[in-house]
């Protein structure tokens, strides 16, 4: 079958956490972000964006923090007294299509079911709606018992059964995930990121939905 990668996503939205970070250039539209900055549970900034601004905000710099092993700590739940937020990121230029690849994100840890249904709770879709993994290159065999590379989320192979059983947020309830593969020379920064995140899950993967309203574009 066909994939059209130009159809719109829909869904609620709830902010957690908010970052804004650096920019690529795979299949991106639009201006660099950077220009405003949305209040939240807990603001992170990078060096792109102007600090004098966000300071007054209490926006903290995500580089001084730790970069991405602070943001893999954090999802982990290490500076939420074990609680594992959801992690909206917005960074640089924005994803064209429906597909969610780490630029217009909402992000969790994928080891409960409790993670994929709170995504769709604040999406306001089905319980039985699927969210998408990201899984770093080094993790597919792990994941899906080969590799599949899949950047543009376009593969739905079955989930190994150890992984569905320990990540269950992972799998659609057929053992499937359309997951996105990310390799290095894809997104050097969200493949440090999953790597970093599996230093600590034992899994180099994170779940991934849009970060949009109802009805409306990424």
């Amino acid at each position: 079958g066909s994939v059209d990668v130009a159809r719109g996503a829909q869904g609620g939205l709830e902010i957690i956490h908010f970052c804004i970070l650096d920019c690529l250039r795979r299949r991106l539209a639009g201006a660099e972000c950077g220009s405003r900055v949305l209040q939240a549970a807990l603001n992170i900034h990078c060096e792109r964006v102007r600090a004098s601004k966000h300071a007054a905000r209490g926006a903290r710099n995500l580089t001084e923090l730790g970069g991405v092993e602070y943001l893999a700590a954090l999802l982990n739940g290490a500076h939420t007294s074990g609680a594992k937020p959801i992690v909206a990121v917005v960074r640089g230029r924005q994803e064209f299509g429906p597909r969610a690849l780490g630029r217009r994100s909402l992000l969790a840890v994928p080891d409960s079911v409790d993670a994929r249904n709170r995504l769709n709770r604040l999406k306001r879709r089905q319980w039985y709606r699927p969210v998408a993994p990201m899984v770093a290159e080094e993790a597919m065999a792990d994941a899906f018992g080969r590799s599949v590379p899949s950047p543009y989320m376009t593969m739905a192979p079955d989930v190994s059964p150890p992984i569905a059983r320990a990540f269950p947020a992972l799998a659609h309830l057929d053992g499937t995930a359309r997951h996105q593969s990310v390799a290095r020379r894809d997104d050097a920064w969200l493949h440090a990121l999953l790597r970093a995140v599996g230093k600590r899950t034992g899994l180099a993967a994170l779940i991934n939905t849009s970060f949009n309203t109802r009805g409306k574009p990424i």
